[in-house]
């Protein structure tokens, strides 16, 4: 592939985030996106950072892996020196096949570090919400020492119901 052909993990995210809200979101007349009760507001993208999110729940039920974030780390794509917010997430991977037996427990707490590979790209951030079809393939390294390998034929991320906050402590 030649360098200039190239697309950045960021690109490819601005990219998805704008195509979605700009077809299906629903939108307030101030160019607010209401999505599961999450307020994004259409003007300025939010990316989801594997990195420093908080998985509270793991499930994985007949081939579909759920993962609820309590805390997920967001960040605003139009202004990089914006503080990361935090919001509840939701992450599903269809027909999910784990490289190794998948302990729900070893999908849970802060990740250290976390990407998808998709279309044969390295994933670390993804646009909220976001769907990805095709194969993906998924690695989350957690603060505890685990490290989840997924392989999926398509990758869902979308907000829950909640408020996104400038600041998590437990």
């Amino acid at each position: 592939m030649r360098s200039d052909m190239r697309v950045s993990s960021l690109d490819f995210a601005l990219g998805c985030a704008s195509a979605y809200a700009a077809a299906i979101a629903p939108t307030c007349s101030d160019g607010v996106v209401v999505v599961g009760g999450t307020y994004l507001n259409r003007r300025r993208s939010m990316i989801f950072e594997f990195t420093d999110s908080e998985v509270a729940q793991c499930t994985w039920e007949d081939g579909r892996l759920q993962l609820r974030f309590s805390a997920a780390r967001l960040l605003d794509a139009s202004d990089p020196r914006a503080d990361a917010v935090w919001a509840p997430v939701l992450l599903t991977a269809e027909h999910a096949e784990p490289w190794e037996t998948l302990e729900p427990a070893a999908c849970m707490g802060r990740i250290r570090q976390g990407f998808v590979l998709h279309a044969s790209q390295r994933i670390q951030k993804l646009p909220m919400p976001c769907e990805l079809q095709g194969v993906v393939t998924m690695e989350l390294e957690f603060e505890q020492g685990g490290v989840v390998h997924v392989r999926c034929k398509g990758l869902s991320l979308h907000p829950l119901q909640g408020v996104a906050v400038g600041a998590y402590q437990c």
